[in-house]
């Protein structure tokens, strides 16, 4: 039981938000650049790799296999009760900025998690 509970606490610490989004139509002054365009930031991200902006707690990865852009940033996190959730850091990149469970002289759900994996 104890090996399900963690398994479970890891799984409700692990969920991300994720969003698809179709290739928009790129501005005359970036058309020669390739990639997929981003108009909330006005950006052109290159294909295959992570861009993490300063702005948010997220990551957008532009895929060459079909020109869509994912963005991904930080699901929502069951918080227990005696506990709060952190504020996001966005100081730090995707995921670690993401906001935590505190939990004042009590272990984490990771902390449970992770004790459940080493068992």
């Amino acid at each position: 039981m104890l090996k399900l509970f963690g398994f479970l606490a890891f799984v409700s610490v692990s969920y991300a938000a994720v969003a698809i989004f179709p290739a928009e139509e790129k501005p005359v002054d970036l058309a020669n650049q390739e990639g997929c365009y981003i108009s909330k930031i006005y950006r052109v991200l290159p294909y295959d790799v992570n861009f993490y902006p300063n702005t948010d707690c997220a990551v957008y990865i532009c895929k060459s296999s079909n020109n869509q852009t994912l963005y991904e940033t930080c699901g929502v996190k069951a918080i227990r009760d005696g506990c709060r959730r952190s504020a996001i850091d966005n100081s730090k990149q995707y995921p670690d900025c993401c906001d935590q469970e505190v939990c004042d002289g009590a272990t984490t759900a990771a902390d449970e998690a992770q004790t459940a994996a080493a068992a």
